[in-house]
């Protein structure tokens, strides 16, 4: 069963991650994880969706405009951690092991910091964390279509909002699906596990505001959902 993130998957989370703090959002919902598609052009879904007119600067200012943070000042970071890391634990996502995967697969750099516990005091205030990396801030990327090569922003806690986990538990579900209906079907085809195909279709049916206009201003979103569901068919043994 292909239920754990692939390596496309893997980085647009962790760009997603990073992107919401650049804008100084509090909560990663399903529009930065659209951008953070963007931030990776080897992968299938940034194919579909530069095929329909999208890139990363102008997705970037869409989620900027169009994103609205939960409010939560009653619960303090600490807790958004480790109520994001059980509820993605629930769904076959582990957070320590994407981050140790990042790491491995493309660098420290990208991994520092993402998906780590708080440490209040030397990183928020003087940027003394690994390397002391946090007292640069190098702004936003603005190369146009060719991705990101990593994180530029200071490190800041950040949350996974309500829709994004909805975003994720539908990818993760729609995996399980292709599985059962192969399976009743006696089929032997292997199942596109939890890929950036998957993330994008599910993307393509959230009502979250950030993510309606950035598909709004696409060349047609029936159209590129068309091409990320075709991406994600189970496809015929060798």
């Amino acid at each position: 069963m292909h239920s754990r993130f692939d390596t496309e998957s893997r980085i647009a989370v962790t760009q997603a991650a990073d992107i919401a703090r650049e804008l100084g959002h509090r909560e990663v919902g399903p529009g930065h994880l659209l951008a953070g598609l963007l931030a990776n052009p080897r992968g299938t879904a940034y194919a579909a969706l530069r095929d329909h007119g999208l890139d990363l600067d102008s997705t970037r200012d869409l989620v900027a405009a169009h994103h609205v943070d939960a409010q939560s000042d009653r619960e303090t970071q600490a807790d958004h951690y480790e109520e994001d890391r059980e509820a993605l634990r629930a769904i076959g996502i582990d957070l320590d092991r994407v981050r140790e995967a990042v790491r491995s697969n493309l660098g420290a750099d990208l991994a520092d910091g993402w998906a780590a516990r708080s440490e209040r005091g030397s990183r928020r205030e003087g940027g003394r964390g690994r390397g002391g990396r946090g007292r640069h801030h190098h702004g936003r990327g603005h190369d146009r279509g060719r991705g990101r090569r990593g994180p530029r922003s200071r490190r800041e806690d950040v949350r996974f909002s309500r829709e994004l986990r909805a975003v994720l538990r539908d990818v993760r579900r729609s995996v399980l699906r292709d599985q059962l209906d192969l399976e009743t079907r006696e089929e032997t085809r292997r199942v596109p596990g939890m890929t950036g195909a998957r993330m994008l279709v599910a993307l393509t049916r959230s009502d979250d505001p950030a993510v309606r206009a950035v598909l709004a201003s696409s060349t047609g979103a029936e159209g590129l959902r068309a091409q990320a569901e075709a991406a994600v068919k189970p496809a015929a043994d060798a």
